[in-house]
């Protein structure tokens, strides 16, 4: 098992959540694969001294759109879009988003 490894709960009828029901319906099961896959990178970087809950860099920058879309087997665009979705439905920062690309997600 990996040392970096941690352990994040949630519900296991999420897919039952109605935000994520409409994510769902307009977006499709592979997407809210990616929406958990984006939710885990999130848990993955919070640490004691980052609290933050976004994407980061080492330098604290967001993490490139680029290399998200990479990681997740889409193209920028498609994921741009996405997280404008994501945005717009109050599943990430909104404000967080729009003004610096920023994928943070509110506890």
């Amino acid at each position: 098992m990996d040392a970096d490894m941690k352990w994040f709960s949630h519900d296991s009828d999420a897919h039952s959540n109605p935000d994520l029901e409409m994510l769902i319906d307009k977006w499709g099961w592979d997407w809210y694969g990616r929406w958990w896959a984006l939710v885990e990178m999130v848990a993955h970087q919070v640490k004691d001294g980052n609290l933050t809950f976004a994407l980061q860099t080492n330098d604290g920058s967001p993490t490139p759109v680029q290399r998200l879309s990479n990681k997740l087997g889409t193209t920028v665009q498609r994921l741009t879009n996405f997280c404008q979705f994501l945005a717009d439905n109050r599943l990430i920062d909104a404000e967080q988003w729009d003004t610096k690309k920023l994928i943070s997600i509110p506890n």
